[in-house]
Parts: structure tokens; C-alpha cells; sequence
């Protein structure tokens, strides 16, 4: 009996953490399964989708019919050997994402870095000028 009164109680303060975190925290800015390409799609805008080449960057489109934006990513390891540098830029890729995707309306997007992490600032300065082409 004195167990599960515990184990109430913890429940409890899990319960409050948890509801106190989501307060403080937007989660409409997370990059949900739904807004990735799924590997078929991804083959797909490389065969036939629209290409645009801008410094370090290849970005690949072709318009969809969900109503919101998708994005794959690919960097290759000959361009960055070390995964803590293609994590690195694929992160930096995903957060251009987020904070345009609502510009981004019915459009599946393959982003390829063909640059190295040390060229983080020019990859998304290439980013922001696709986004301005677009809009």
C-alpha cells in the first residue's frame, strides 16, 4: 500500500514536469515525420525534379498535393567525412526548414550539400537566398 502511494506520487510530479515543459516549449516548430521525403520520393525528385545549383548547394523540387512542405537531405560522405560534420550541416539544413516552411506551401524540397561544414555560413546564406527567390 505504502508503494503505490509513492508511485502516485511520482506519477504526479511526472504528470506537472511534463505539463510545465510543454508550456515552455513551442513543439509546432519540430520537424515531424510527416514533413520528411520518404525514400521513394526522394528517388523520385532526383530523376524528374526542378534542380537549382547555388554555391555549395543543389536543391532539388517538384510540387505536392498535401498542402504543406516536405524535405529531404543529403550529404554525401566524399564532401565531409566525419559524421559529426554531416549531422552538423544537416541540422542547419532542417532549421532553414523550420523557420521557412510556411513560405514553403505544397512543395517537396531534396536539399544536397555538396560543401563542407566549414562552409556552414555560406550553405545557409544559399538557403535564404532560394527561399527569397521563391516568395
Amino acid at each position: 500500500l505504502a508503494d503505490k502511494a509513492g508511485i502516485d506520487r511520482i506519477r504526479a510530479d511526472f504528470h506537472l514536469l511534463s505539463s510545465s515543459f510543454k508550456d515552455r516549449v513551442n513543439l509546432n516548430n519540430r520537424f515531424p515525420k510527416r514533413r520528411r521525403l520518404s525514400s521513394n520520393r526522394i528517388a523520385e525528385l532526383l530523376a524528374k525534379g526542378k534542380r537549382r545549383k547555388s554555391g555549395p548547394v543543389l536543391i532539388s523540387s517538384m510540387t505536392n498535393n498535401l498542402g504543406y512542405a516536405r524535405l529531404g537531405v543529403i550529404v554525401p560522405k566524399r564532401n565531409e567525412p566525419k559524421a559529426v560534420g554531416r549531422n552538423q550541416l544537416k541540422r542547419q539544413v532542417r532549421e532553414w526548414f523550420r523557420n521557412c516552411q510556411r513560405a514553403l506551401n505544397n512543395v517537396d524540397l531534396l536539399v544536397r550539400v555538396v560543401g563542407t561544414a566549414s562552409e556552414g555560413a555560406e550553405i545557409r546564406r544559399n538557403l535564404e537566398k532560394f527561399t527569397a527567390t521563391l516568395g
